[in-house]
C-alpha cells in the first residue's frame, strides 16, 4: 500500500512539475494571463523573456520525460492496485507438529506475493543458555518442491513449508543417540537443542504485510520420536 503511494505522489509531483513549465514557458512569452491572452488575441505585444524561457522549457522537458519514463510503471501499479481491491492477498500460516519432524505449512490466498522468512531462537525451555540467538534466514519449500529458496513467489492458493525443527539419527555400531535440532536456514544448517525444546520467533514477510509469530517446539514426552509445536499467544 505504501508502495502504491509512493507512485502515486511522485505521478502527481511530476504532473505539477509539467505544469510549472508551462506556466514558465507561457510567462516568458507574455505578461498577460493565458485567459486574457485568448480574449485579446494579442499576439503582436508579446514580451519575450530568454532567462524565464530557457529555465521553463527545461523543467518543461524533464517533467515530460519523467511522465514518458513512468507511464508503464503508472499504469502497472494502477492495475496491481485494482486486483488487490478485487482479490485481496492474506496467507495462513498453521504449525504442523510430526514424526522426527515439525514444520510451518504457508497458504496463500489473492494476487501472487513475494515471501521471505527471518527466524530466531528467543528463549529455552529448559535450563541453559541459548546456543544460537541470532536471526536466520528460513528456508522456503513452495508446494512438494523440497528443493527450498530463502525467497520464493506464492500465487493464490499454493502452500509452501518451512522445516522448523526435525531429528538426526547419530546412532552407529559404536552407540550414539538421537539428537533434537532446530533448522536454521538450509538442511545443514542447524542447532541442537534440549529435548524441553526452545521458543521460536518467525518473521514472515511478504509483499502485502509482515506477520509476526512465536511457537513452541519440542519432542514429545510419550514418543521421543515425535515433535510438538504449537503457536504461543
Amino acid at each position: 500500500m505504501l508502495k502504491n503511494t509512493g507512485k502515486l505522489g511522485a505521478a502527481v509531483l511530476m504532473i505539477w512539475l509539467f505544469l510549472q513549465g508551462l506556466t514558465q514557458i507561457w510567462g516568458g512569452f507574455s505578461q498577460k494571463t493565458i485567459p486574457q491572452f485568448l480574449i485579446e488575441h494579442n499576439l503582436l505585444a508579446v514580451s519575450v523573456n530568454p532567462e524565464i524561457i530557457g529555465w521553463g522549457s527545461l523543467a518543461f522537458g524533464a517533467a515530460l520525460t519523467m511522465l514518458l519514463l513512468a507511464q508503464s510503471s503508472i499504469l502497472n501499479t494502477m492495475r496491481s492496485t485494482w486486483r488487490n481491491f478485487r482479490n485481496p492477498r492474506s496467507v495462513d500460516l498453521e504449525a504442523q507438529g510430526g514424526r522426527e519432524k515439525a514444520s510451518l505449512q504457508l497458504r496463500h490466498r489473492g494476487e501472487p506475493s513475494i515471501y521471505k522468512i527471518e527466524g530466531r531462537i528467543e528463549s529455552m525451555l529448559g535450563e541453559g543458555p541459548n546456543p544460537a540467538p541470532q536471526a536466520f534466514n528460513a528456508e522456503i519449500q513452495p508446494g512438494a518442491n523440497h528443493d527450498g529458496a530463502f525467497e520464493c513467489t506464492l500465487v493464490d492458493g499454493q502452500f509452501a513449508h518451512v522445516i522448523v525443527a526435525d531429528l538426526r539419527d547419530n546412532r552407529g555400531d559404536w552407540g550414539g543417540s538421537i539428537t533434537f535440532q532446530i533448522r536454521r536456514g538450509k538442511y545443514n544448517s542447524t542447532c541442537v537443542v534440549p529435548d524441553s525444546g526452545a521458543i521460536l520467533l518467525y518473521s514472515v514477510k511478504a509483499s502485502h504485510a509482515t506477520i509476526d509469530k512465536r511457537f513452541r517446539v519440542a519432542r514429545n514426552l510419550r514418543d521421543n520420536l515425535f515433535i510438538d509445536i504449537e503457536e504461543v499467544f
